[in-house]
């Protein structure tokens, strides 16, 4: 790799993901990781760069006016926004759901709790609401659509011997009412075979890329800095690769070529 170069600069800050306390990343959906890994790809693209450089500036208003119950008209300060984030370039253009809103984190939830296949058997539906990004819909999340799951509410303060009968009610009902989308959809999950992508080792990948390319660091200084009581050869050779494999997928997720060849994600 060559040393001298001028580093890169980006016209936006791409948030860094942040691992809850005792969070398995290996529990995460493969599809649920390709579609965070192409945002996270697109966003250190020089296309989607001269998208955001060249989008039209939007102005928020200073107030909105609504009408009471009592007829009487009301001006009142419009909910906090970042303009630079207003504007749908970037899902018209690369069909990247949220937006200019990825530049606060709203793909994060990709990798927290996620809506997958894999996902557990019992899940409380609170707290997959309270991890998902803020300007995604609930409703994404409930997996309401999908036949091998059933959305309940549970009242905690009614013992639990009195609920069984219950549940078990509207679990046979939905089994009975939804076998046949439901064998459907079993067969559909076993033909599934997506490529495995590990992204621990991604989100290290571009940490990598932003430290060599924005920041103007080498690969061995980065491999020193991370790795300071290893072997810094076999690190640096290690730096060298994960570079390599976010510049060779990035235009790939520009031409959304996507998922790409699984020899691209290892």
């Amino acid at each position: 790799m060559a040393r001298t170069r001028i580093p890169q600069t980006y016209p936006y800050r791409i948030p860094r993901f942040k691992r809850q306390e005792n969070e398995d990343l290996t529990r995460c959906d493969s599809a649920a990781v390709l579609k965070f890994l192409r945002i996270e790809l697109l966003l250190r693209s020089k296309e989607v760069m001269a998208l955001y450089r060249a989008k039209p500036q939007h102005v928020k208003k200073m107030y909105l006016t609504n009408t009471n119950r009592a007829g009487v008209s009301i001006s009142r300060k419009p909910p906090t926004l970042r303009t630079r984030l207003l504007g749908s370039e970037l899902e018209e253009k690369y069909e990247v759901e949220g937006g200019w809103y990825v530049l606060k984190g709203a793909h994060h939830h990709l990798l927290h709790t996620n809506p997958s296949p894999s996902c557990d058997a019992v899940v409380d539906i609170q707290a997959v609401v309270r991890a998902k990004g803020k300007h995604i819909p609930a409703e994404d999340y409930l997996l309401l659509d999908d036949p091998r799951y059933l959305c309940l509410r549970f009242k905690i303060t009614v013992p639990f011997d009195h609920l069984k009968n219950a549940l078990r009610a509207y679990y046979d009902a939905r089994r009975t009412d939804k076998a046949k989308e439901l064998k459907t959809s079993i067969e559909q999950e076993k033909q599934k075979k997506g490529p495995v992508v590990h992204a621990a080792a991604w989100l290290y990948y571009l940490n990598w890329y932003d430290r060599y390319t924005k920041d103007g660091k080498t690969a061995g200084e980065i491999a020193v800095r991370d790795f300071p009581h290893d072997d810094s050869k076999k690190k640096t050779k290690l730096v060298e690769k994960g570079i390599r494999q976010v510049r060779r997928l990035i235009p790939l997720a520009v031409k959304n070529r996507w998922p790409p060849p699984a020899q691209y994600l290892h």
